[in-house]
């Protein structure tokens, strides 16, 4: 597993060319499969993008990051944001693993 850091041009090249977007987002996961290894893949976080939203939240940097961390870990875990049921369990998750972190 690993989490890496890009701006906000290599993050918008990379949903051009997975998810059909042409702009760019803040978190991307990319699961792998290793043997019986399950939730291997990549988190790909904009720190451009994260640096904003931090400023819009009023939250600092290393919170928003963390958000986004576990956002992204949770759709290795095959959470989805798409549709609002999906949003609603989403975001319960990501409050519960933040409760337990910080």
């Amino acid at each position: 597993m690993a989490i890496i850091f890009i701006d906000d041009n290599a993050i918008t090249t990379l949903s051009g060319r997975f998810r059909n977007l042409s702009h760019a987002t803040d978190v991307l996961s990319f699961s792998y499969s290793y043997g019986d290894e399950k939730n291997a893949g990549e988190v790909v976080i904009s720190l451009d993008t994260a640096r904003r939203q931090s400023r819009e939240r009023a939250v600092p940097l290393f919170s928003e990051i963390l958000l986004l961390i576990t956002h992204g870990l949770l759709h290795l875990q095959g959470y989805d944001d798409v549709r609002a049921s999906d949003r609603h369990r989403m975001r319960r998750a990501e409050f519960e693993a933040l409760v337990r972190i910080l």
